[in-house]
């Protein structure tokens, strides 16, 4: 179940403007920030000014450009991925003026990940005349909910998202399910990045589950225990998207989970949320009429619009044919000296920036750090492959684009290895304005501003480590230690979920001389044995660990577990629970020991809770 410690949040801003005849539009106010862009006789600028959303994008009308002499009508839109993976930009576009309905096509679609931007330049061609007055700009197909966009300033019909706290408890056998927002989409922000139906929203509720019980058969997967039933309705409709499941322990607390129902366009009412007592699949579907359901209304209402703009960017204008006698771009080589990003489990650090206006093409060239290092076990779980094989993209302001590593992705597992990453289809740059993104396609990328223009924030912050001088933790058979600390992006596998990092501790594990051997033997798995304290007693369960230590009694060995953290996460002291069993290895016992201790991280500081 995926953590997701601040929530990703959006904006719904609608500016209307005016228009002016072959030559810029009046001077916009400052807080507009309007581009330049040179039109040639006759071409006419118009600024549109809409937001909506669409799929995992939350989308910005900026500027159109009529071209009477081409006969085409060209409309920027600027795409912000505000969903929690990497998504297409595949979103068709149709212009209706005057009762006909042209297409609109863009020159790519490219590939971005969570928080991102890209402008896009949508074009119609066989237009002669101006279509702003009267026309509209659809977008998606017919099979979904379209958005439709008026160009000359008239209402238009589309969605912004909108949120709501709330505080809905159910408990039901061994689970806890505490809502504590609902948000409304107009379409999917997940890996189905896909609009509504015709008629529908998305409705998410985010909560926080609580176990009380192991559950070794079923395991809690939000599909699989809540339903929803709508207001006026005595059925309940499936979820979905869901975020990932766990097979969680007793006593554990699972935060940032959500579960995504459709509903109405018009979804305002009160909902009954159901939890059953065990999976909804599997084994209980021989005897379904045995399952229990505990129910609590979910009112929702209008909702606020959920406030984050993200990067402050002047509104996006279109990419315009170039002309006869238009000047060349001009060629970019600058050396960099920005530091460096982390990136699942690696360091790199960009040193040079380049680009050739002729062959359109931009290289980055950096040094590439290993952070595992060559004692690394390759059969550990954690285990990265020394192997720089991400996703890689260049961005100038809203210009978007996909690059590659060029030439071959091993690392050295010492020192540092050159790497270059080549961005094709480059017409100009501004290197002021410049960032670079980078990582694996199954997590948020990390980001660094090559420019000091630029408006990508630096994303995440530097891997942090250090020693730690503690006592064991002793439960059972079992004397824990913890000896170091890492936390950053450290292993693509499992990816960190938006919003957070990832904190690995080091042990040192022993076994009593005097051990009795269980069922399974003297198994000591670190992800279901060592545990971070949170608030009222329930436990926070790892996401990972470095392997399982097979034991004789008196034996030592070197472990490790894996925990997602906030991205706020600072180290400080920690409370550490050291179980004395494993409930997956001993699934018939019920009683077993457990001590928790205090743990400080490097030196002693102001903490966060973790929850």
């Amino acid at each position: 179940m995926s953590a997701r410690w601040s929530a990703a949040a959006l904006a719904a801003v609608l500016v209307l403007g005016g228009c002016s005849s072959g030559g810029e539009r009046p001077a916009a106010a400052a807080s507009e920030a309007a581009p330049a862009l040179v039109l040639a006789p006759g071409q006419v600028r118009h600024s549109v000014g809409v937001t909506f959303q669409y799929g995992s994008f939350l989308a910005t009308v900026g500027d159109a450009v009529h071209d009477p002499a081409r006969a085409e009508y060209r409309l920027a839109v600027r795409l912000r991925n505000i969903g929690g993976a990497w998504a297409d930009t595949t979103v068709l576009g149709w212009l209706r003026s005057g009762g006909v309905e042209v297409p609109m096509t863009t020159s790519g679609s490219p590939r971005i990940p969570p928080r991102a931007v890209a402008d896009l330049t949508y074009v119609a061609v066989a237009t002669p005349t101006d279509p702003t007055a009267g026309g509209v700009v659809l977008f998606g197909g017919e099979q979904r909910e379209r958005a439709v966009v008026a160009l000359d300033g008239a209402k238009s019909t589309v969605f912004t998202p909108t949120a709501q706290a709330l505080d809905v408890w159910l408990r039901n056998g061994k689970y806890t399910v505490h809502v504590t927002r609902a948000r409304v989409y107009a379409g999917s922000i997940g890996v189905l990045n896909q609009q509504a139906d015709p008629g529908r929203r998305i409705l998410r509720l985010d909560f926080d589950a609580y176990a009380h019980r192991f559950d070794p058969v079923n395991g809690f997967f939000p599909q699989e225990h809540l339903t929803l039933v709508p207001p006026g309705a005595d059925a309940p409709v499936s979820a979905l998207d869901q975020s990932p499941g766990v097979i969680p322990r007793s006593w554990t607390v699972f935060g940032g989970n959500w579960i995504d129902f459709p509903v109405p366009a018009d979804y305002a009412g009160t909902y009954r949320l159901r939890l059953s007592s065990v999976s909804s699949t599997g084994f209980s579907t021989f005897h379904p009429e045995k399952i229990v359901y505990a129910e609590a209304a979910v009112p929702v209402g209008a909702g606020a619009p959920i406030e984050d703009p993200g990067p402050a960017l002047a509104p996006p204008v279109p990419v315009l044919a170039a002309g006869p006698s238009a000047a060349p771009a001009a060629a970019v080589d600058v050396n960099l000296a920005v530091g460096g990003v982390n990136v699942a489990g690696f360091e790199f650090t960009p040193q040079r920036l380049r680009f050739d206006p002729v062959a359109q093409s931009a290289t980055v060239d950096g040094q590439v750090r290993y952070l595992t290092g060559d004692d690394a076990d390759p059969t550990s779980p954690l285990y990265v492959p020394p192997q720089f094989s991400f996703n890689a993209a260049l961005v100038d302001g809203g210009r978007y684009h996909q690059g590659a590593i060029v030439g071959p992705t091993s690392v050295a597992a010492a020192g540092t290895t050159a790497v270059t990453l080549r961005f094709d289809g480059v017409d100009r740059l501004d290197p002021a304005g410049t960032a670079l993104l980078v990582g694996p396609s199954n997590s948020v990328a990390s980001s660094l501003p090559l420019g000091s223009a630029s408006t990508v924030p630096a994303y995440p912050s530097a891997v942090t480590e250090g020693p730690v001088v503690a006592p064991p933790v002793v439960s059972g058979d079992w004397s824990v230690q913890v000896t170091s600390y890492r936390l950053g992006m450290l292993t693509g596998t499992p990816a960190a979920g938006p919003g957070t990092r990832q904190l690995e501790l080091r042990l040192t594990v022993s076994c009593a001389p005097g051990a009795r051997s269980r069922a399974l033997g003297l198994v000591f798995r670190p992800a279901g044995m060592v545990f971070l304290l949170a608030e009222g007693g329930y436990l926070t369960q790892a996401v990972a660990d470095g392997g399982i230590g097979d034991f004789q009694p008196g034996q030592t060995q070197q472990l490790s577990v894996l925990f997602s953290v906030p991205d706020s996460y600072t180290p400080g002291r920690l409370g550490l629970t050291v179980r004395g069993v494993d409930e997956i290895a001993d699934l018939f016992t019920d009683k077993f020991a457990e001590t928790t201790a205090g743990i400080d991280l490097g030196t002693a500081a102001t903490g966060e809770a973790l929850r």
